[in-house]
C-alpha cells in the first residue's frame, strides 16, 4: 500500500517512475554499444589478442587470462604477478595448469557458456569466470576473469 500525499496526482508519479526506469534501460544500451564500439575498433586495427584483454581489463576492472583450447597461454593481462610462477612451460610456450581451477566440469572443452570456479594461489581463494571461446560449434580456447 501506497500513501500519496493530497494534491499530487498518480500519473506524476508514474510518469516519473517510468523516466527513472528507462533511463537506466537507455544507460545499459549506451554500455553495451560503447563495449561493442571498442572491440570493434580493435578488430579494424588489428589490435591482436594483448589490446584486446586490454580493453576487456578495462572494462570488467579485473584481471583477465586468454589461453588456447589445451589452456596455452595467450594473453595474461593483470595476473602477471598471482599466476606467473604456476604457468608450465612447455618448450616456448606457457600453459595454465587447469586443475588448479576447483572441479572442472568434465565435459569443458563442449561447455558453451560462462562458469564459475575458484582458484587457490599461495593460500588465497580467487573467484574466476571461465568464458569459452566458441564459433561454429568450435572451442578456440577460453577467457579467465
Amino acid at each position: 500500500m501506497i500513501e500519496i500525499p493530497y494534491g499530487i496526482a498518480f500519473s506524476k508519479i508514474l510518469k516519473m517512475i517510468m523516466n527513472q526506469l528507462s533511463s537506466d534501460l537507455a544507460s545499459e544500451q549506451q554500455f553495451t554499444l560503447d563495449i561493442y564500439s571498442q572491440f570493434f575498433e580493435s578488430s579494424l586495427n588489428n589490435g591482436g589478442i594483448d589490446y584486446i584483454a586490454k580493453k576487456l581489463r578495462a572494462i570488467v576492472e579485473n584481471p583477465v587470462l586468454v589461453t588456447t583450447s589445451n589452456w596455452e597461454v595467450l594473453s595474461l593481462t593483470g595476473f602477471e604477478n598471482e599466476l606467473r610462477t604456476s604457468l608450465m612451460k612447455q618448450g616456448k610456450a606457457y600453459h595454465f595448469p587447469k586443475q588448479n581451477l576447483q572441479n572442472l566440469p568434465k565435459n569443458v572443452e563442449q561447455l558453451q557458456h560462462p562458469f564459475y570456479r575458484k582458484l587457490y594461489k599461495n593460500g588465497q581463494e580467487i573467484l574466476c569466470c571461465v568464458m569459452p571461446i566458441f564459433f561454429n560449434q568450435i572451442n578456440y580456447g577460453y577467457i579467465i576473469v
